[in-house]
């Protein structure tokens, strides 16, 4: 007899797990597909965003801001300054406004140029992360052909239509930024000296 009630019993647990399981299998499974589409339109947003970063809008932007456009605007100042001591009759002057071209393109892809040589050290800093290379937004790869198009066109254009002179002034300013002032400054003080002559050279272009 007891064996036949624990046979019964678990006769009659059989179909209680059974029907449990049948249960669970109805409702669990809208359940964990609940969850999948809750995922998946959580991460819906973040696959866009990346898409939007990769546009060319956002490209542009990214490589816009690599010329570092307000800093570089000072030296169409000293550049005029410049010009105006050494013509102060022919102010107004085409050849005036092809200096300052010129004399801006290069200032651009020097700026540009700087950002693709600092990007592992602008990688570590809060400040400097968010740059168009250290984000992703722009390839090395890109940032170079940017850096090299700008400084180039800048020292042609200065060179054919101004003078040699000032298109061999505007590529040293260049090189002396990217090869002596970028690596020198994280080593010594003295970097401000190169810096200094950075600066000093655009007014002698004009």
């Amino acid at each position: 007899v007891g064996r036949r009630r624990h046979g019964g019993a678990l006769s009659q647990r059989g179909p209680q797990n059974g029907h449990l399981g049948a249960f669970s299998l109805a409702f669990g499974a809208p359940r964990f597909l609940g969850k999948m589409l809750n995922y998946r339109h959580m991460s819906a947003p973040v696959a866009t965003y990346t898409r939007q970063q990769r546009s060319l809008w956002s490209v542009s932007v990214a490589l816009w801001e690599m010329t570092k456009a307000r800093l570089s605007s000072l030296v169409l100042l000293t550049t005029a300054v410049g010009f105006a001591l050494a013509e102060p009759a022919v102010i107004v002057s085409p050849v005036l406004g092809w200096t300052l071209l010129g004399t801006l393109l290069a200032a651009f892809g020097a700026n540009a140029l700087n950002q693709c040589l600092e990007y592992p050290r602008d990688l570590q800093m809060a400040r400097t992360c968010r740059r168009a290379i250290p984000s992703g937004r722009v390839g090395i790869g890109l940032g170079f052909a940017w850096s090299g198009l700008l400084l180039g066109s800048g020292t042609i254009l200065l060179t054919v239509v101004v003078n040699p002179v000032a298109g061999a002034l505007a590529l040293l300013v260049g090189l002396l930024y990217v090869g002596a002032y970028t690596p020198l400054k994280q080593r010594t003080s003295l970097a401000t000296l190169i810096g200094a002559v950075c600066g000093a050279i655009p007014p002698i272009i004009g």
